[in-house]
């Protein structure tokens, strides 16, 4: 199912996002916010929209905020999310684990032509799709405005 770039926007707009600068909390049930100067990390981690509900609770779950930027695969044209989350030095690891089991791979069927036949007859092959792909840039500076 091909959308153009407007349908597909407008399809995200209902995306729960997070509210502008709502404190993030660290981890260990503490009433103290993470404060801009802890945020060493941005992560950018893309999703398919199947997965995005589960990876954002289990971010949240952890404390940290997540941005949802829409965008779309270019190999198979597909769906997915580009989620932009500041982390502190210490959550790396928690946050690839929140991942690893939120969001997970799947195989989709692709119709493509048999070669060498004499009419075009469609041939149905397995592709893996899915899963995540995660960006870590370090952070020399981090305010909110």
């Amino acid at each position: 199912m091909f959308r153009s770039p407007a349908e597909f926007h407008s399809s995200m707009e209902d995306t729960p996002q997070p509210m502008r600068n709502a404190p993030i909390y660290h981890t260990d049930n503490s009433s103290t916010p993470i404060t801009p100067k802890e945020v060493r990390y941005l992560a950018g981690i893309v999703v398919q929209v199947q997965d995005l509900r589960k990876a954002t609770r289990a971010l949240e779950k952890l404390g940290l905020k997540v941005i949802h930027l829409p965008s779309t695969g270019a190999f198979l044209g597909r769906r997915n999310v580009t989620l932009l989350v500041g982390m502190p030095e210490n959550m790396q690891g928690r946050v690839m684990q929140a991942i690893q089991e939120s969001c997970h791979e799947r195989v989709e069927y692709v119709s493509t032509p048999l070669e060498g036949a004499p009419m075009p007859i469609p041939l149905s092959t397995p592709i893996t799709v899915g899963g995540a792909t995660v960006f870590v840039m370090d952070i020399e500076r981090f305010e909110e405005i």
